[in-house]
């Protein structure tokens, strides 16, 4: 599950991003990419319930990198 705080997104205008984010991820089925199963909310945060994948988000592996 990926949580990210409403509050960092409305800092970050990044609302955009976490729109086209979910629907990308919902409307792709391929077998290196993780599946999206669905999405809620809380009024702090927005989750993304995907496929267990170990070794975490392949972004932030790659911000690390460069």
């Amino acid at each position: 599950m990926k949580a990210i705080k409403k509050d960092y997104v409305t800092r970050h205008n990044d609302g955009r991003h976490v729109q086209n984010e979910r629907r990308i991820l919902n409307d792709l089925d391929h077998p290196f990419i993780v599946r999206l199963f669905g999405t809620f909310q809380d009024p702090h945060r927005i989750f993304f319930v995907m496929e267990y994948i170990a070794g975490g988000e392949l972004f932030s592996r790659l911000v690390k990198k460069v």
